[in-house]
């Protein structure tokens, strides 16, 4: 019997050999199509209690899922030059597509009262302080807030923060690894003088990074593969 198929595939090699390569191509085709999805996949069913009940708490409390957190520990946040970059990389994340709002120091709100005596809130840093006088004072001013510590600012650690929240519309398409590319980009490109170490953190950014990881291990895994296969196939 297995005679007869060693004949038969010696006599139709060739029109074997052609069926096999058009197979191939096919398959490649397709699997040249194949995408890395950028959801989460759901854990439990879409109508469990408990996942009704966390829809019902993100439509209350909102979500923090959007968020991308860089974090930066100079000598002095209030110091003219580190101060003037922070506050030209928070208006600039502004103009990157798919960046919906930026929040830092350099955009803290304090409370005053107008002429009719009720409590409003007004921009403490309405412009860039350029001198190092004006920004002392208006640091003195921000210190006072006892808001914003352990939110945009660790007293004893002399840490800061700038929180990016990105547009929930891209966050699971492809979009969204453009958007956290950019940002690090121009974060690491304002902040490359002598600042300290900017970290990166938030949900968009793990994403990404394990995204971009996934991809290079999937090709290198594909490509040592058929090396392997070939070697063995060969000996």
């Amino acid at each position: 019997m297995w005679h007869k198929i060693a004949l038969g595939i010696l006599r139709y090699r060739v029109p074997l050999l052609g069926f096999l390569a058009i197979v191939t191509a096919v398959m490649g085709f397709y699997a040249s199509r194949v995408e890395l999805t950028y959801s989460f996949a759901k854990a439990i069913p879409v109508d469990h209690p408990k996942y009704l009940e966390y829809l019902e708490f993100k439509e209350t409390f909102g979500e923090d899922g959007n968020l991308v957190v860089i974090g930066a520990q100079p000598k002095a946040i209030f110091d003219q030059k580190f101060f003037n970059a922070w506050y030209d990389l928070t208006d600039s994340l502004k103009t990157i597509s798919g960046v919906k709002e930026v929040l830092s120091v350099t955009k803290a709100y304090y409370p005053i009262k107008d002429t009719a005596g009720k409590a409003n809130l007004a921009p403490l840093f309405s412009t860039k302080p350029l001198q190092q006088r004006t920004l002392d004072s208006l640091g003195d001013v921000f210190m006072q807030l006892p808001f914003y510590e352990g939110l945009l600012y660790n007293r004893s650690t002399k840490a800061t923060l700038l929180a990016v929240t990105i547009d929930k519309r891209i966050l699971d398409t492809p979009e969204r690894i453009v958007t956290v590319n950019k940002i690090h980009a121009m974060t690491n490109r304002m902040m490359a003088d002598d600042f300290g170490e900017i970290r990166f953190s938030g949900l968009p950014h793990i994403r990404t990074v394990l995204t971009a990881q996934a991809k290079r291990e999937l090709n290198m895994f594909m490509i040592l593969s058929v090396l392997v296969t070939a070697v063995v196939l060969l000996l």
